[in-house]
């Protein structure tokens, strides 16, 4: 698939979106399919390849070609697309952008799957996905994105948005000083604390919530981003960096999680 041009030809598809697909369910659902091959082909390349589970294992030999295919299209135009759907402007110009505070279903479920093709490259190939997302142009567009999304999370009740999101940002974060640092966009908190309010959040509305949850939800309002990383991992890294919610950055922060 990749030697007869498919990334470049879903690349140019993705590259010609320019706006809302709130109105247009067939787009909606040509975005959901294109970005769900996309996410079944990174998974793919994981398992032919006898991958080690560990995103920081050095061995990433590809000889399918397709993460070199990724990172030469920007992963394939995805990322500009969906700023493009959440946003109705573009990258290259952020000022048309209009930030919504939720989302219609069909956009939150192309966020949903563009989301889950980013995780997957990042499985793939840690390292190609935080160059290529902690860019120029791109940080700062992936920056807003998961912000927006995050603040969607905080209004309307979706788990899977918000599990995808945390993921992506764990994802985007970890063992990387740079994308880490808490750059603002605006007034908007840096990414890491805005995931840990919502994972927080989340789980203080779970059954069988305890008080350290709150405490943990208490503790992002008033400590920094990264020294609150450091201090609620420390001995408790297990207990909160649930991976179905807060991704593998949570766990790089904690003694007892391992490094991921």
């Amino acid at each position: 698939m990749v030697n007869i041009g498919l990334i470049d030809k879903l690349c140019g598809c993705f590259l010609s979106v320019q706006g809302p697909v709130d109105e247009n369910p067939k787009m909606a659902a040509f975005l959901q399919h294109a970005t769900g091959l996309l996410h079944g082909m990174c998974t793919l390349c994981f398992a032919v390849t006898g991958r080690s589970c560990s995103i920081f294992d050095s061995n990433r030999q590809d000889p399918t070609g397709l993460t070199a295919a990724l990172q030469a299209t920007d992963l394939a135009g995805v990322l500009h697309m969906l700023y493009c759907v959440l946003f109705h402007g573009t990258i290259s110009d952020p000022s048309t952008a209009s930030p919504k505070e939720s989302y219609a279903q069909d956009t939150v479920q192309v966020a949903i799957q563009s989301l889950r093709f980013f995780n997957s490259f990042a499985a793939l190939d840690l390292p190609a996905f935080q160059s290529i997302v902690g860019a120029e142009g791109l940080s700062l567009a992936f920056r807003h994105m998961a912000s927006s999304l995050l603040g969607h999370c905080s209004h309307v009740s979706c788990e899977s948005l918000l599990h995808e999101v945390i993921v992506c940002v764990g994802y985007f974060t970890v063992n990387h000083p740079d994308n880490q640092a808490g750059q603002r966009l605006g007034q908007l908190q840096s990414l890491t604390r805005c995931s840990l309010q919502q994972m927080f959040r989340h789980a203080w509305n779970e059954p069988g919530a305890t008080p350290d949850t709150q405490h943990g939800a208490e503790q992002i309002e008033n400590v920094p981003a990264l020294e609150m990383l450091t201090q609620q991992g420390r001995g408790r890294g297990k207990r909160f960096a649930s991976p179905d919610l807060c991704g593998r950055f949570l766990l790089e922060k904690s003694p007892s999680g391992g490094g991921a």
